[in-house]
């Protein structure tokens, strides 16, 4: 799976700045200790081995630990000779234990892979981008950042079902931009949702509230012009974006 070499760390620091590497790892108090400048598969994957080589040892220790205690407090002191048959005992049951098929329970599909978290984030980005259609609903409508919000500011129709009206428009131009992006990547680009995509596409539908909910916020409680206010949209959405997708790669599942 690796390519393993055995440098000095300064080389190793230097080949890891140039990009050269993956990572690299280095022993501190006999545990080892993964070294890395971002959060790609690779990085990903050698971290995960190491902490699962490293869980392993320190379960066989633990295992061994505990048949020679209850070896000691199960056996009269004067039957105790030789641990020989006992260490001997010990190493194939380890054996065995490492010989055996790891019980985890994908619950996931296929669905919690490192490509589709990128898919994920893609939808939950176009969801949240529904705040700037919020935002735009919200200043329409205000006197003092339109032409027509001064309009609708001396009409005698009611100000909230103009809202109204401008946010669920809004929200439905965001459920059609929804609706393209899932037809492009089922049918075009052939991503697998799996059988979660009736559930997807509800949370979708969802988030692409919540999108248009958080340009409304921000429209209202934010006092200043248009540019600043579609700034910090933005901002938010990358922000989240960013929290999103490195919290997906290192989620994993386990039973």
């Amino acid at each position: 799976m690796f390519n393993t070499k055995y440098i000095s760390e300064e080389e190793a620091k230097n080949l890891l700045d140039k990009d050269e590497i993956t990572g690299y790892l280095k022993i501190e108090d006999d545990k080892p200790k993964v070294i890395v400048t971002t959060s790609g598969i690779n990085e990903t994957i050698l971290k995960y081995v190491t902490e699962e080589i490293s869980q392993s040892s320190e379960i066989m220790k633990n295992v061994a630990e505990k048949r020679i205690e209850s070896y000691i407090e199960t056996t009269p002191p004067e039957e105790i000779g030789d641990f020989s048959s006992l260490y001997e005992t010990i190493y194939k049951e380890v054996i065995e234990m490492q010989n055996e098929d790891v019980n985890i329970k994908d619950i996931s599909s296929s669905n919690l892979s490192y490509t589709m978290i990128e898919f994920y984030t893609l939808i939950a980005m176009t969801c949240l981008y529904g705040g700037i259609l919020g935002m735009v609903a919200i200043n329409q409508n205000l006197a003092n950042m339109s032409s027509k919000g001064k309009r609708v500011s001396v009409t005698p129709t009611s100000k909230g079902k103009v809202i109204f009206s401008s946010l669920l428009a809004g929200y439905i131009t965001q459920l059609i931009g929804l609706a393209i992006l899932f037809i492009y990547t089922v049918f075009v680009l052939k991503v697998d949702y799996g059988t979660n995509l009736p559930l997807i596409i509800l949370l979708g539908m969802v988030g692409s509230l919540a999108g248009l909910s958080m340009g409304l916020v921000i429209a209202t409680v934010i006092k200043s012009n248009e540019n600043l206010k579609t700034g910090i949209v933005i901002s938010v959405t990358m922000l989240r974006m960013f929290l999103i997708r490195n919290d997906g790669n290192y989620n994993e599942i386990y039973n």
